[in-house]
């Protein structure tokens, strides 16, 4: 159940900005953590994501109203979680989208995050909350956002400044896991910066990550 709340008579209904995504264990959140205080350190133009907020985007949906967010938790809800999704990290940082880098991050392989990402947008067009089927699309590319860039993006030389210098993911930890579970959230924009809350979730088998 969403919470989402009806404001008075007459008024509109509170719109909630929503996003799907795969959480990650918490190896993996202690071996980025890791990197971010050695990699980051004295980077002023990029600034940590905090750990807490680690996590692999399968969707997002923008603003929507509850009874779009019903059907979006509806949508994650009925998904086939009965198998690991095993996601892989790239250890070297890349800048994205590379021309005019908004965040620094880590792409990630996975068949069965491709897989369950389709799966997820197949339901969300069903349910009409994004582009039907046969639109193009932008296609999927799986990745866990370790930083943000700050100010205006960079562009040219200074795009590939923004990452240059930055040392890979050290060591084995970290490095391959199974996602622990899949989950619908709010995302509110502060001073300090986005605060997610869990909407909805679905727990995912899995292993320790290796």
């Amino acid at each position: 159940m969403t919470r989402g709340e009806t404001k008075r008579d007459g008024e509109r209904p509170e719109r909630l900005r929503i996003f799907a995504a795969l959480d990650i264990p918490g190896i993996a959140i202690d071996s980025i953590a890791a990197w971010q205080g050695q990699a980051l350190a004295g980077q002023q133009r990029l600034r940590p994501i905090d750990p807490g907020n680690l996590h692999l985007t399968l969707a997002f949906l923008g603003d929507r109203d509850p009874a779009e967010v019903e059907r979006a938790t509806a949508a994650l809800t009925a998904l086939d979680a009965s198998d690991p999704v095993r996601l892989r990290l790239l250890p070297d940082p890349v800048g994205m989208p590379r021309r005019r880098p908004r965040v620094i991050a880590f792409d990630v392989e996975s068949d069965a995050a491709a897989a369950l990402q389709h799966d997820l947008a197949e339901r969300l067009r069903e349910a009409g909350l994004i582009e039907a089927a046969g639109t193009p699309a932008r296609p999927f590319r799986p990745h866990l956002s370790v930083a943000r860039v700050r100010g205006d993006p960079p562009r040219g030389r200074a795009a590939r400044d923004v990452v240059a210098g930055l040392t890979p993911l050290g060591g084995r930890a970290g490095h391959t896991f199974d996602a622990v579970r899949v989950a619908l959230y709010r995302s509110e924009l502060q001073s300090q910066g986005a605060r997610y809350s869990v909407l909805a979730d679905v727990e995912l088998p899995h292993r320790s990550g290796g």
